[in-house]
């Protein structure tokens, strides 16, 4: 759940939200430790080094559909090109990658709507086999 106690500010160059990443930290330690937890977010950094997850999917997309779903939420200037260049240079598979066990980190991609059902059964089937061994 989004709550602004957990934001540092907002209005910066990209118009963004900064979350308070020692606050966010703190909120989900109790709940992340019980299990069972699926964690939604644009970056891994903060969680770096974090034994807390079982698998980590980052979602990627070609960058002529991002750009146009891009512009259709508003996004234009330093926003747009940001978030475009970030997945040229695979910014977030990266971060993935140099802040978790390379081997639980899972590229997918989120270009259609057949991607998706299929990353839904992917990441289900991913789920499964971890909970299975543990």
């Amino acid at each position: 759940r989004y709550r602004k106690i957990y934001l540092k500010k907002v209005g910066n160059k990209f118009q963004s939200s900064i979350l308070d990443d020692h606050k966010v930290i703190k909120f989900l330690k109790p709940k992340i430790k019980l299990g069972g937890c699926i964690i939604d977010c644009q970056s891994s950094n903060f969680f770096a080094r974090r034994d807390w997850f079982s698998a980590v999917f980052v979602a990627r997309t070609d960058l002529s559909i991002l750009y146009d779903r891009l512009e259709h939420k508003g996004y234009t200037g330093s926003s747009l090109k940001n978030n475009i260049e970030c997945e040229l240079f695979e910014v977030m598979l990266l971060e993935a990658y140099k802040s978790f066990r390379p081997k639980i980190v899972y590229e997918i991609y989120n270009n259609t709507e057949e991607d998706i059902v299929e990353n839904v059964e992917f990441i289900i089937s991913i789920l499964n086999k971890k909970k299975s061994v543990s």
